[in-house]
């Protein structure tokens, strides 16, 4: 026997092509001018020997890339590289598309566009930073986490956290460089507690509104959690490997 599940059967369209892949730079990717790389894929029949490479960086238009050469159907180029950009620490929202393939409208739009985030980091973090919605050097605590655990810390590392109500619950994993000496500090800005609250609309299924997983080497003060609108919750949840 026979089984067939989760099959899309459609027509090949004759003039058909989209960006599939951003191979440079890669989180972590270094700060300073980088070469960007995308591939691109041929959807259509007839051989691909022309496109239009468009792309922007946060919702800013560069300079699209007109590309030549000759793709078969269903194929993938080589590395294309569509420009350069001065990159600073920080998260980065990366989009292409292609149009004009080998010279006419695309038949399928659908497939043009590649989406991805891309972490800048420069070396690992240190110092003080601030977390703030309005303000600071990350919006969210999560965005904090992620660029240091992206990044790893190579000195103790304090954030401030500005006065507001942060919708979100909190995890922090494996921090490259944390020891005894190069600690984390996460405490609000103003001393006050209740200056600063955690208080998530939905938690995961362990009900943690902080988690510590896997981490170690962390001074969490002067913040309020709060799980009142919860069914469950869990303050603080020292999960596996957390010391």
């Amino acid at each position: 026997d026979i089984t067939l599940d989760d099959i899309e059967i459609y027509d090949l369209q004759q003039y058909d092509a989209g960006v599939v892949a951003m191979t440079e730079p890669v989180t972590p990717a270094p700060t300073g001018v980088q070469d960007v790389k995308v591939k691109i894929v041929n959807f259509g029949y007839d051989v691909l020997t022309s496109a239009t490479i468009n792309w922007e960086v946060d919702g800013v238009p560069q300079t699209p890339f007109n590309w030549s050469g000759s793709i078969f159907c269903l194929d993938t180029s080589a590395e294309i590289t569509v420009g350069t950009y001065n990159f600073t620490t920080g998260f980065y929202s990366m989009k292409f598309w292609t149009t004009n393939p080998s010279g006419n409208p695309d038949q399928n739009t659908l497939n043009d566009t590649l989406e991805t985030e891309l972490v800048v980091c420069g070396g690992g973090m240190a110092g003080t930073y601030t977390i703030d919605p309005s303000t600071g050097d990350f919006p969210t605590f999560n965005d904090a986490i992620l660029m240091m655990e992206t990044c790893g810390i190579t000195a103790p590392v304090v954030f401030n956290v500005g006065t507001a109500t942060y919708d979100e619950s909190v995890v922090v994993g494996t921090v490259s460089g944390a020891s005894p000496t190069n600690t984390i500090t996460f405490k609000s800005a103003t001393g006050n507690a209740a200056d600063v609250v955690i208080s998530p609309a939905a938690v995961p299924g362990d009900y943690a509104i902080v988690k510590f997983e896997n981490t170690s080497h962390i001074t969490w003060q002067d913040m309020t959690i709060e799980g009142s609108g919860l069914t469950n919750a869990r303050g603080f949840y020292i999960g596996t490997g957390a010391d």
